[in-house]
């Protein structure tokens, strides 16, 4: 019924998308990939993540998995244009969830070699299994955190659209 329509990635609503301007004036259609330059903030600029202009984040309009405010920022805007992006934590990657932390026994993983900072697959209270991070560890006990390192913050994005790949297609095309 709405093929090929960008669809919100966590309501799966479909989604349109208004854009002004005609020609090379034009922001990436739906499905157009793009290269952009971006440098990832917190709110205390503290820098999570960066892509310069010699090694561009490339990615295809509508198929990010998160982060879709930022994939909507980019839509309407011109190769060159620069701008400044706030995502809120809910529609980033989401709140920090106090459920997701587990204090697991030390002597429970005797024989494993352990790091703090570093991610384990674990076995959960459902029966499935989480990545979790090790964010504190000592003789007794290890914690591991399931939420994802950016959880619960708000994330600035200073983003530069460097290219627009269009893409067309005719019926006279094999």
């Amino acid at each position: 019924q709405h093929r090929g329509r960008p669809r919100h990635p966590k309501t799966d609503e479909v989604v349109s998308v208004v854009r002004r301007g005609v020609g090379a004036q034009q922001g990436p259609p739906a499905q157009s990939f793009v290269e952009i330059a971006y440098v990832g903030k917190l709110e205390d600029g503290t820098e999570f993540g960066a892509a310069p202009k010699d090694k561009p984040f490339k990615f295809r309009i509508g198929e990010l998995d998160r982060l879709f405010d930022f994939e909507q920022a980019i839509i309407g805007m011109h190769e060159g244009e620069e701008k400044v992006v706030k995502i809120p934590s809910e529609k980033a990657f989401g709140n920090y969830k106090k459920e997701l932390v587990v204090k697991v026994k030390r002597e429970s993983l005797k024989g494993f070699n352990v790091e703090k900072g570093k991610k384990y697959q674990i076995p959960w209270k459902n029966g499935d299994k989480k990545v979790a991070r090790i964010t504190a560890l000592n003789d007794h006990y290890i914690v591991f955190d399931a939420n994802h390192r950016l959880a619960g913050e708000d994330l600035m994005f200073n983003i530069k659209l460097l290219k627009i790949y269009r893409f067309y297609t005719s019926l006279n095309d094999n």
